[in-house]
């Protein structure tokens, strides 16, 4: 599907809701796709039929998928749409300066309503003149629709990163764009991003996304981590998405702790709302890191942590807003290129699950690993979840602990080179149940002996034996 765009035409509408994901992770697709076509140039001189001549830009430049397929009409009306005069307008189309039919390129016009369909099958492009007729057929105007074959976007190597945000509280801005890129000429990406938990809209979540620049911006309102999924499209409405993770965190709860890589410039630590404002005023923050030689500073204006990480060894930062007491976290600091690691944010051992009870939230193991590399293909694998009820999907544990033993989970994560391994260490909560035997309500009388009676497993109320 083409759709015509533009600005400062009265009466233009742009269909954004048209563009749609197309593609997942990794790269687009060709087929069934949306495209946009640009409008530029200035109005034409056509006159005649009653009306005065269009003020309409004239020319439109369009994008299609590798493949050519057009799967709603290129509207080369939007190229007369303010010409004025009894009567209604209709069209007809050639290709290139010899004039050829449209169907010498796989496509046809509606005379009626200027719509062109049908599969481009130019090599590498085409230029289509598109004609006005009003009424005893007069010339209205002209407009040249060029066709541009378009490659689908792909992701940069700057791939989208986790953040951090405080419930409650208006997050730092984040730029998606620069994880994205076009090698198309004048062709530009839109953006629109979605919860990818339960794919609903960013707004649920308090988010909002600018389709134009990418940026993220709005007062978080969920409680709870949540993977945003990015979607960028062409202007043949070819996609390609990334997903990052937003770790929420409790005003006044320390932040997850990190691993970042030497010498790369961290994502920013955003740490406004980590306290409660006192008296309407956002409170002063102390923030102190254990290691001088770290390269991170503390903008107090902004709440933020930012810099670029130096040095060997992991850094203690310790927060505070003067009064209540520090809450600390850890960044932990890796070599670029290595293999795949544990990171401080794997799951403390043991972990000390009831029978019978349901996990209160899932385990995601995969907040556990980091990949040096930053090239975000890491993949996981479980074992041991034999016996416990348990099961895993998307990078997470999740369900009701069955198990009656301590068991051993052992969760490995690969980059296609090599891997590393995180074992689960699960205790096994087995209170005992009340069973008829279980003494019932004791009556004690003030200044009496009390001679203990026990009841045999199996018998009747009554039945007690004494011991």
């Amino acid at each position: 599907m083409l759709i015509l765009t533009t600005t400062d035409r009265p009466g233009w509408r742009n269909d954004e809701t048209s563009m749609k994901s197309a593609a997942r992770r990794g790269g687009g697709t060709a087929g069934a796709m949306t495209a946009a076509i640009a409008l530029s140039g200035c109005g034409n001189d056509g006159g005649g039929g009653g009306g005065s001549p269009s003020t309409s830009p004239n020319s439109l430049t369009g994008f299609v998928p590798g493949d050519g397929a057009i799967t709603q009409p290129i509207e080369a009306s939007g190229a007369f749409g303010n010409l004025s005069g009894d009567g209604s307008l209709t069209y007809s189309a050639v290709v290139g300066d010899d004039g050829a039919g449209l169907d010498s390129v796989g496509l046809m016009i509606d005379a009626q309503t200027g719509e062109i369909t049908g599969e481009f099958t130019g090599m590498d492009g085409a230029e289509i003149t598109v004609t006005a007729l009003g009424d005893a057929d007069a010339v209205r105007g002209t407009a040249t629709v060029t066709i541009q074959r378009s490659d689908p976007p792909k992701l940069s190597d700057t791939p989208l990163r986790d953040r951090i945000a405080t419930a409650g509280t208006q997050i730092a801005p984040i730029g998606v764009e620069s994880a994205f890129e076009d090698t198309d000429v004048d062709d530009t990406l839109r953006f629109e991003a979605t919860v990818r938990n339960d794919g609903a809209a960013l707004s649920t979540i308090g988010l909002e996304i600018d389709a134009e620049t990418g940026e993220i911006t709005g007062e978080i309102t969920s409680e709870e981590n949540v993977t945003i999924t990015v979607t960028a499209t062409d202007g043949s409405g070819q996609s390609v998405t990334d997903d990052f993770v937003v770790t929420v965190v409790a005003a006044g709860a320390a932040p997850p702790n990190r691993t970042e890589v030497i010498g790369e410039e961290i994502d920013p630590i955003d740490l406004n709302g980590l306290f409660p404002a006192s008296g309407g005023e956002t409170p002063n923050l102390v923030v102190t890191f254990d290691r001088s030689d770290s390269g991170l500073t503390f903008d107090a204006s902004t709440s933020r942590i930012t810099g670029t990480l130096a040095g060997a060894g992991d850094v203690t930062v310790s927060v505070t807003d003067g009064g209540a007491s520090p809450v600390a976290f850890v960044i932990s600091a890796v070599e670029a290129g290595g293999p795949p690691m544990v990171t401080a944010q794997a799951p403390s051992n043991p972990m000390v699950l009831t029978t019978g009870v349901e996990l209160a939230s899932p385990i995601d193991v995969r907040t556990g690993f980091a990949d040096p590399d930053g090239n975000g293909t890491l993949t996981f694998s479980v074992s041991g979840l034999d016996g416990t009820g348990l099961t895993f999907e998307d990078g997470e544990i999740s369900g009701t602990f069955t198990g009656d033993r301590d068991a051993e989970i052992r969760v490995v994560a690969g980059d296609g080179l090599s891997s590393v391994a995180h074992i689960l260490r699960i205790t096994a909560n087995t209170a005992p149940a009340a069973t008829d035997g279980a003494p019932g309500t004791l009556i004690l009388t003030t200044g009496a002996t009390w001679i203990p009676r026990y009841r045999q497993s199996g018998s009747t109320p009554g039945s007690n034996v004494s011991k």
